[in-house]
């Protein structure tokens, strides 16, 4: 079946009554059921307890009507699935709950499983008629129609319902529609004026707007799979700060990479909150023809696993034929559909003015209320806003032309660190965040009897605060599991925190409240901090907002001590690579907000040591045993990895099997899985037969993986600064026992290789029929300029060639 397309088909009266439509999943349940008063939380709280006691499908219906939010309403259809997966209730509560967060196919699919089992639901069959209506497709929604007036001739709540449905097709008389249009004069007459407010609009974007005519980029633009012949955005900012965006791009295609890369192109914005126009999405040839896109549906932008808890979606257009040489068209206007800003009146956006497309014109506009204070930062800008005021409205207009594409070297800069950017805020200073966003927090920061009652059991088991501290961790990292809800615009208000741990799941400023929540109550000062995270670079601190953040953890002054609430493996002292050296504003409960740089670990901190003792047996077999210590950067990674117990030897062996594919592991035990403030120890023992038979053995002077080259410097040359992830250590200790008899070739000379970026050492004896190999590598440095690259990369590639010698033993 084609995709589902939202999208109008008729003139201006078929417009005129789509907007005045409720929205589908509602319109006929709210004629089936009577209005009910508002459930409490104390009330959605003992139909949830009673649910989980005594678990039915038709309980957990009750607690998802009763949900006051989305994120509620899934869970509860969750655990009624789980119950009851082929039941036509709960499908059919599932597909209205995927109507009314735009998932259309899903909903689709599950309507049809229900009419097919049963035509009688008239309540599947109308709301499947309706979603075909909404996605364009008529002629299956009249049918629909259709057949549901024939076959329910009695149900005249049905009836009636139809035949508005009939209306809005313009199926119905000239008379009809003029009495029902009547009818709705005055609902008609707002949305048709706030629908002609977005057209002016759009009309006064027309002088920032280019026409495709105008445009002639260079080729010597044309370095990448495509040009960006022109990329401009319009943000319309409201006194109240809530804010339109009006977008055109066109691309020319300048290869066939690029006529792969540009047949899709995504639209990303918020429905619940937010409404998507495609104005232009074509694709203009090089013979002069002009084709339409296609609409491709829409999906989460999520990872499937959590796709049900994300805010955000994408449109995808489809644009037909595409070949080098066309030019890609799309232009489109997200505007908000709330009428009151739920936080406040702020505003606030970062905006990159280089890519990584060679950019024939860019162009940012940004229109606020004249009587409005916005704070604007222009970071390595060729030229300062044109700034102009008339009609009650203030105008900032930055535009470049001929911009060149931002680098592609692997673990180069970030864009902020290098490239030009426009940075803007209502807030007059971070003082001004500060207080704003307390005040947002504090009342979810409310716990409720339960919660209470576990503060107080951690305090009385913990009289240390440094062991509170932990048990909150690990209670808030066992108990919630993550999920990546979207931390945009709409988004910087956590939920409750009695509502995250309800749930138990949350995402990462849900799961940092719920932190700081506890660690308040059982005595800790705790602060939330808004992070940067480092792969997105540095920013200047001198305008103050929340659009530069992208996650958000917890900070404790005292100790000086960050957590990340989403890090499930890590503990206390094992912040991820991605929090470490980020730029970070810290909210503390009276609202100070400071700018703060969360600091890096060093080698020492990210530390491996391993032991091995191997017998060499006459016949070339190796068996061994032997230890592998783990603390910092690897180690969550490996809890991980060791979390279920049966998996563990698979898990021990694949590293080994990098160095020698036939090993064998017959024992295996890891300390440290479980406990997250206990370093990971392995042991094993196993047996290696790769030289079994053989009169001649080469041991290895390590077990471990060396790809230092490929791993750390693969380019030949870079332009841009190299940055790796971590400061480490590594280090072994190999005893290899010989059998009698046994003669040793000359052992390999001792390596020292000593550089500003790190260090190798390798060393060799040999004493009586033992050999004992001792190797240490450390890595100080994470930032490697251009001109050092040369450098690092002839000290990795030593290390590297260090690895490859070899002790050759002969049998007999």
């Amino acid at each position: 079946m084609k995709s589902l397309r939202l999208h109008s088909r008729t003139a201006f009266l078929s417009l005129l009554l789509c907007l005045t439509l409720a929205p589908i999943a509602s319109s006929l349940s709210a004629a089936q059921n009577a209005p009910t008063a508002p459930i409490s939380t104390a009330n959605l709280q003992d139909l949830e307890a009673a649910a989980r006691r005594e678990p039915t499908h038709t309980r957990w219906l009750r607690v998802a009507e009763a949900c006051p939010d989305h994120l509620c309403r899934f869970y509860a259809l969750q655990q009624a699935q789980a119950l009851a997966p082929a039941d036509s209730k709960v499908l059919l509560a599932f597909a209205e709950y995927y109507v009314s967060r735009e998932q259309n196919e899903k909903a689709r699919d599950l309507l049809l499983r229900v009419t097919s089992a049963g035509p009688s639901n008239f309540l599947a069959r109308k709301l499947l008629a309706d979603l075909y209506q909404q996605a364009g497709t008529n002629n299956l929604a009249l049918a629909e129609y259709r057949r549901l007036e024939h076959d329910f001739p009695g149900e005249t709540t049905l009836q009636a319902s139809i035949a508005d449905a009939y209306r809005k097709l313009g199926v119905l008389p000239a008379r009809a529609e003029k009495e029902f249009i009547g009818r709705k004069r005055d609902e008609s007459a707002r949305l048709l004026a706030a629908w002609q407010g977005s057209t002016a609009a759009s009309d006064a974007d027309t002088q920032y707007l280019v026409r495709l005519e105008a445009l002639n980029a260079k080729r010597t633009l044309a370095a990448a799979n495509a040009t960006a012949l022109a990329d401009i955005r319009i943000d319309h900012v409201q006194l109240n700060g809530l804010f339109s965006t009006h977008v055109q791009q066109f691309f020319r295609i300048e290869n066939e990479q690029g006529a792969r890369e540009f047949s899709i192109r995504k639209v990303q914005y918020a429905p619940a909150s937010e409404a998507l126009r495609i104005l232009h999405a074509r694709v203009h040839k090089s013979d002069g023809r002009v084709l339409e896109a296609g609409d491709a549906g829409e999906n989460p932008v999520a990872d499937t696993s959590v796709a049900m808890y994300y805010d955000v979606r994408a449109r995808a257009m489809r644009f037909p034929g595409v070949e080098p040489g066309d030019v890609v068209e799309l232009e489109y206007r997200i505007t908000p559909t709330l009428e009151t800003n739920p936080y406040g009146d702020y505003f606030g956006t970062l905006h990159l003015f280089r890519t990584s497309l060679p950019t024939a014109l860019k162009r940012y506009v940004v229109i606020v209320p004249a009587s409005r204070s916005l704070q604007v930062e222009e970071v390595r800008m060729a030229a300062k806003a044109q700034l102009t005021e008339a009609s009650g409205e203030r105008v900032y207009q930055w535009t470049a032309t001929d911009v060149a594409a931002l680098p592609n070297e692997p673990r180069g800069p970030s864009a902020t660190t290098i490239a030009p950017y426009i940075h803007a805020s209502t807030f007059a200073d971070w003082k001004e965040l500060g207080a704003w966003y307390a005040e947002l927090l504090r009342p979810q920061f409310e716990l409720d009897s339960a919660l209470h009652e576990i503060a107080a059991r951690i305090t009385r088991e913990n009289p240390d605060e440094l062991a509170r501290i932990r048990a909150v961790h690990q209670l808030v990292l066992r108990s919630t599991h993550y999920v990546a809800l979207e931390f945009g615009v709409y988004s910087y208000k956590p939920y409750s925190v009695s509502q995250t741990y309800a749930r138990r799941f949350g995402d990462c400023k849900d799961k940092a409240s719920l932190m700081i929540a506890l660690l308040r109550e059982v005595g800790v000062d705790a602060e939330l901090a808004l992070v940067r995270t480092r792969r997105l670079g540095d920013i200047d601190e001198h305008v103050a907002s929340v659009a530069p953040f992208n996650h958000a953890i917890v900070y404790l002054p005292k100790y000086q001590l960050w957590l990340d609430g989403t890090a499930e493996y890590s503990g206390a002292r094992e912040l991820p690579l991605e929090d470490q050296g980020a730029t970070a504003v810290t909210i503390s409960s009276n609202g100070d907000a400071t700018v703060r740089h969360i600091p890096l670990t060093t080698a020492e901190d990210n530390f491996t040591h391993r032991t091995l003792r191997a017998e060499l047996k006459r016949d070339g077999t190796i068996e061994f045993s032997g230890e592998t210590y783990t603390r910092g950067e690897n180690a969550p990674g490996l809890r991980r990895e060791y979390e279920v117990a049966e998996r563990q030897r698979d898990a021990v062996r694949q590293p080994l099997a990098e160095v020698f594919p036939t090993v064998r592991l017959d024992r295996v035990e890891v300390q440290g899985a479980s406990d997250l403030e206990k370093d990971v120890h392995v042991s094993f023992r196993g047996v290696l037969d790769s030289f079994a038979g053989k009169t001649t053995v080469v041991l290895n002077n390590s077990w471990m993986a060396r790809k230092y080259l490929s791993t750390l410097a693969p380019l030949g040359l870079r332009t841009q600064d190299l940055l790796l992830p971590a400061q480490w250590e590594t280090e072994e200790e190999l005893h290899f026992a010989l059998p009698a008899g046994a003669k040793v070739a000359a052992l390999p000379q001792d390596t020292h290789i000593e550089t500003a970026f790190g260090s190798s050492n390798l060393t060799y004896q040999q004493r009586g029929r033992e050999i004992v190999v001792r190797n240490h590598v450390q890595l100080r440095s994470i930032r490697v300029t251009p001109d050092e690259y040369a450098a690092f990369r002839d000290f990795c590639s030593r290390t590297e060639r260090a690895f490859r010698q070899e002790i050759k033993v002969y049998l007999r």
